[in-house]
């Protein structure tokens, strides 16, 4: 299916345009994510940090903040999917996984409620996936960018397996002294032959 048969398909149905669209799915991120981070009060983090200590409750953090990392790539890409027009359905599934995705870190880095922040983060994360592979309009903004992409040029490109050796440059002495004939172009494999019979004339001319 072609990006524009999935742009007219989805236009009866559409929520809004591309802009109204991201900008609701920002406004579910950014609810979610304080949501998240609010929803562990500072008596029950620093129990947790009590019970669990300092080094393991850094950690935690410190994975907390790697997986905001995750979710925010995930927002990226379903950013770029609402360029296209979509359906008041099809928004909903996404701005529920990125919500959901986007709770999971600040439940764990509150440290009272880990085991949900992980299944949050996690399980948004898949469905944005499954999401993003069964939408339609992904497919055909793919083509759409692939089509777009110019080709190599073959003329430019060189090939060297036709690129012969280039022969060696010899000098003959002349008949006066010092002087040199013109450089004589020389076949490399005739070379080793023609200097070993010049050397043997040489060894005959000094034993007579």
């Amino acid at each position: 299916m072609s990006f524009v048969a999935v742009t007219r398909a989805t236009s009866r149905e559409r929520v809004a345009g591309p802009l109204v669209a991201r900008t609701l799915l920002l406004a579910v991120i950014l609810l979610a994510s304080a949501g998240g981070m609010l929803a562990t009060d500072s008596a029950a983090t620093a129990r947790s940090i009590a019970s669990a200590g300092g080094d393991w409750a850094n950690l935690l953090r410190a994975m907390a903040a790697l997986k905001l990392l995750f979710a925010g790539a995930a927002a990226v890409v379903v950013l770029w999917r609402l360029s296209a027009p979509i359906s008041a359905t099809r928004w909903g599934g996404y701005a529920l996984a990125a919500g959901a995705a986007w709770a999971g870190p600040g439940l764990i880095w509150g440290l009272a409620h880990i085991a949900l922040g992980a299944l949050l983060l996690h399980g948004g994360l898949i469905a944005t996936a499954i999401l993003l592979l069964r939408d339609p309009a992904t497919g055909a903004r793919l083509a759409q960018i692939t089509a777009r992409s110019p080709l190599p040029n073959t003329d430019e490109r060189l090939s060297t397996r036709n690129i012969r050796a280039s022969p060696k440059v010899e000098f003959r002495s002349g008949p006066l002294i010092g002087a040199q004939s013109p450089p004589i172009l020389r076949d490399p494999q005739n070379l080793v032959g023609e200097t070993s019979r010049r050397r043997g004339a040489s060894g005959r001319r000094d034993g007579e």
